[in-house]
């Protein structure tokens, strides 16, 4: 599904006042939870954030979640195409619960790919936590760990 827990926010909001980074991209960004936490730091802490994109692959979700109220740019990619796009790099990546939506090898990939294009990756992603279709989006399935 395109939300997320909190357990890890007010982690992350630490993070992102030690790193203070010029540029985020949210990957597989569903309904917009970093660009909103993004938002409170920039208006609450200066954060020097000049640059946010949602990266995600269900166009239905940027006018369902208003991403483009929340993000700087949205570009609508699959995040299995995107390993080889140099267009894709940055301070900080965000990988917020997506991981487990690709198969092992592709995430490896992925992971691989991001280290080289960012100086940080904020990954956060279940244990154990089956999902199959979710509103029969087949992309919101978990199927690798």
């Amino acid at each position: 599904m395109p939300g997320s827990a909190t357990t890890f926010d007010k982690l992350f909001q630490l993070i992102c006042l030690i790193l203070k980074p010029d540029s985020v991209f949210d990957l597989g960004a569903g309904a917009g939870k970093y660009g909103r936490l993004i938002q409170l730091l920039k208006e609450h802490h200066r954060v020097p954030i000049q640059r946010t994109v949602a990266v995600e692959v269900d166009s239905s979700y940027v006018s369902q979640y208003g991403l483009s109220q929340i993000y700087d740019e949205i570009m609508m990619k699959n995040l299995s195409s995107i390993i080889g796009d140099e267009s894709i790099e940055g301070h900080t990546a965000i990988l917020g619960d997506v991981i487990e939506h690709l198969p092992k090898s592709q995430g490896i990939d992925l992971l691989e790919f991001l280290m080289y294009q960012f100086n940080y990756l904020y990954i956060v992603t279940p244990i154990d936590m089956k999902q199959g279709y979710w509103q029969g989006k087949k992309q919101e399935m978990h199927i690798s760990r």
